[in-house]
């Protein structure tokens, strides 16, 4: 039975997509063994994605810099998953005594942005096979509804389970390689001026 995802991005691909542009080549590989690019329905993104794991596999440095770089469209790709459309003011966390800290550990972000992007992948595979049942000849429908099945139980473990047992355990953030970098939107526009 054949399964096609392409269609509209979801934020959740493009935060994925964020974090492995801004935090390079160590969450590229904790993300690259925790997922496939299955789980991206934009084509385009989907491309990227595949093109950081296969840069990461060939031991090649992804930065966004490289991607910037590019013929269009890509920097215009970049700007769209890079540049926050909403942010939490400096004001709301003097309000509220503390202050928000974005990606404050940028593997639990990986992780819960993963886990929602499976469970999308998952409900669009569950609503396709009920669209292939409901046009099924009775030869085939035992299949899609064995496949229902699967799809369900699946969901269900996703849904239930901890993200510490779904994914592999992250490296400790001292030790893992991530370079201690703030992502800057005016450091993303003078690399964009540079390019043109």
């Amino acid at each position: 039975v054949g399964f096609t995802t392409a269609g509209e991005s979801t934020p959740a691909e493009r935060e994925l997509l964020r974090l492995m542009l801004h935090y390079g080549n160590a969450l590229v590989e904790y993300i690259g063994l925790n997922s496939n690019e299955e789980l991206f329905v934009e084509v385009r993104y989907r491309d990227l994605y595949r093109d950081m794991i296969q840069r990461w596999q060939q031991g090649m440095p992804i930065t966004l810099a490289h991607y910037v770089e590019q013929a269009p469209p890509m920097p215009a790709m970049i700007s769209e998953i890079m540049v926050e459309k909403h942010s939490i003011s400096e004001k709301r966390s003097t309000k509220n005594g503390f202050a928000i800290q974005r990606d404050a550990n940028p593997y639990v972000t990986a992780q819960s942005t993963l886990k929602h992007l499976k469970l999308l992948f998952l409900e669009r595979r569950r609503a396709y096979y009920e669209q292939q049942l409901a046009l099924a000849t009775p030869e085939t429908s035992a299949e899609l509804k064995l496949m229902l099945s699967k799809v369900a139980v699946a969901k269900r473990k996703w849904m239930d389970s901890p993200v510490e047992v779904l994914f592999t355990p992250m490296p400790d953030l001292a030790g893992s390689g991530l370079p201690d970098q703030s992502f800057v939107v005016d450091d993303y526009m003078k690399l964009l001026k540079k390019k043109r």
